[in-house]
């Protein structure tokens, strides 16, 4: 939405207004982080209780580890938005991402049965991995939070330096061009 906003002019528009920058941004990202929350939270319930998956008594810590993940998506996000002119550009990248991070993450495949050790490795880099860790931990190993501390308090990290560079970025970028005019 933020790219859209700036393309259209709202965005300027609305940092005229007698709206905080802080307010802006607050606004703009809960309403991304509601939205897709749901989403997400809409297939988990169907997976459960309309196709019967067998949570092993994790639904609610994956509901939870959703809901951290939703964060870790929004944050990634607004960082390529800052790095990025347009929708579309936005679009490709993250389209090209999200399979690169699903593949090195262990969401195609169980990592178990890679053999690459530079292919291993560079799980540490995917936030998807440690959703995956996280979610497998609660449902087939019946995990309990302590047991997945590590992998969600990444994913918490992740997203607060993402949301950090990326705001930050932003804010450079309109400072340029509001200067160049």
């Amino acid at each position: 939405f933020i790219l859209e906003d700036k393309r259209t002019g709202v965005w300027n528009r609305l940092k005229l207004a007698s709206v905080s920058k802080f307010q802006l941004y607050v606004g703009h990202l809960s309403f991304s982080y509601i939205i897709g929350l749901l989403q997400v939270m809409l297939v988990l319930f169907v997976f459960r209780y309309v196709l019967g998956t067998n949570m092993y008594g994790g639904f609610w810590k994956v509901g939870i580890i959703a809901a951290i993940y939703v964060l870790l998506v929004m944050a990634f996000s607004v960082f390529v938005i800052s790095l990025v002119k347009t929708v579309s550009q936005s679009s490709i990248i993250i389209s090209l991402v999200a399979v690169a991070f699903a593949m090195i993450g262990g969401a195609y495949w169980p990592l178990e049965i890679v053999q690459s050790e530079a292919l291993l490795a560079m799980k540490w880099i995917s936030p998807i991995y440690y959703a995956m860790e996280s979610m497998k931990q609660v449902t087939v190993y019946e995990g309990t939070f302590g047991s997945i501390w590590t992998y969600v308090s990444m994913m918490v990290v992740i997203a607060i330096v993402l949301l950090m560079v990326g705001i930050s970025l932003l804010e450079k970028r309109t400072e340029r061009y509001h200067s160049s005019e």
